[in-house]
């Protein structure tokens, strides 16, 4: 082994005998450069962007319907909810992905399902076919995003 070796550009060395980088060149060194990991208490992957797009879908799909006349459900209260209902869907969808608590994840994806059931079913008592599919379409990215978790988790599910 020939000892650290002088960096002449960066004033700094590094020892051939380890073979590391001091821990500005590393780039595995620091949570800024790494790949992101994925699992119960690390949000990296975007698994809930299928629950997000459906609840985003209904969103746009009961503002229309609340909005624009002639579609029977104009201006109406059950309208209203459906449209604050799914933009609430959508904001919990974020916090599933941002949260590192394993208890307010499993709580906030309980509250997506309970919202997009009972959402699915307000657009089957308004009679909106467009409404039930993004319901649906989120129900199954919830169960995607609760399965892609349960994958790449080393707990015991005992």
């Amino acid at each position: 082994m020939l000892g650290p070796v002088p960096l002449p550009e960066y004033g700094n060395t590094i020892d051939e005998s380890t073979d590391a980088l001091p821990e500005k060149f590393n780039l595995f060194s620091n949570g800024f450069r790494s790949p992101p990991m994925s699992g119960p208490s690390h949000p990296g992957k975007p698994r809930t962007i299928v629950t997000l797009a459906g609840a985003l879908g209904g969103f746009a799909v009961a503002l229309y319907n609340y909005l624009t006349p002639l579609t029977g459900v104009t201006g109406t209260f059950g309208a209203a909810l459906v449209v604050l209902a799914c933009l609430l869907i959508a904001i919990a969808c974020v916090f599933v992905q941002l949260s590192h608590a394993p208890g307010w994840r499993g709580f906030l994806r309980f509250m997506i399902a309970l919202g997009a059931v009972l959402t699915g079913l307000a657009a089957y008592f308004l009679h909106e076919c467009w409404l039930i599919a993004a319901m649906a379409i989120a129900l199954v990215g919830l169960i995607y995003d609760i399965s892609a978790t349960r994958n790449n988790s080393t707990e015991a599910l005992a």
